[in-house]
């Protein structure tokens, strides 16, 4: 039963207050929150989580072989991407084999542990080495390479590229140790992925001490180029 509510007593007939706008106000806030859901959906880019390698213990038989001061190996492995380009000397673009049916994507890989000179960072000069160290890696595993990928706890960067340990299939060559001992690079921990801080940290303390590399030719891995 409808009940009539009366004026209060300084009320007048011809004053009455519209009917509440509650239910008016409920579809408006509905269809903002559908439109800002749309809004959202178009504004950011799902990504399919992909599985990688788990990183190999870092001692014991399985663990890579190297001389003292050496390059580190674990002999031939099973790829699990292909290098498609290098981008600088530390981010590589590969193809992945990522299904069950055989389905390929390309994503961005930046190797864990190492950084090395700018060359690509929007508003920051080219720093000396850095157009070197892109050589070096493009020299080490160059477009076509058969690579394994090994990941550590963090999928992916603030940037959206994947994190990985690089090693070259055929041989098991250790591309980001590589890098670092060769004077191309220099160590960079960014917990929590520090599977390997150890060891680049010591292949980083040899090659400093001996002047190898960037640090003979420019003493910082971030140093504008002459």
């Amino acid at each position: 039963m409808e009940v009539a509510l009366e004026p209060g007593p300084s009320s007048n007939a011809s004053e009455r207050k519209p009917p509440p706008c509650a239910p008016r106000f409920a579809l408006a806030i509905t269809i903002s929150l559908a439109v800002l859901a749309v809004l959202a959906s178009g504004c950011v880019r799902a990504r399919t989580p992909v599985v990688l390698a788990e990183p190999a213990p870092t001692t014991g038989p399985s663990a890579p072989l190297s001389a003292i001061g050496g390059p580190l190996r674990r002999g031939p492995l099973e790829a699990n991407a292909m290098v498609k380009r290098s981008i600088d000397g530390d981010t590589v673009a590969v193809t992945l084999n990522d299904g069950a049916n055989g389905s390929r994507s390309v994503e961005n890989v930046r190797l864990i542990g190492i950084d090395t000179p700018e060359t690509k960072r929007p508003d920051t000069p080219i720093e000396c080495f850095g157009k070197k160290a892109s050589a070096a890696i493009a020299s080490l595993i160059p477009p076509g390479t058969p690579v394994r990928l090994e990941r550590d706890v963090e999928e992916r960067d603030r940037y959206g590229r994947l994190l990985a340990y690089v090693f070259r299939a055929n041989d098991g060559l250790f591309i980001n140790h590589e890098l670092v001992r060769t004077g191309f690079a220099a160590a960079y921990t960014y917990p929590p992925n520090v599977a390997y801080t150890d060891t680049f940290r010591e292949a980083a303390e040899v090659a400093q001490a001996v002047g190898v590399g960037l640090w003979g030719e420019c003493g910082d891995p971030h140093i504008p180029a002459a």
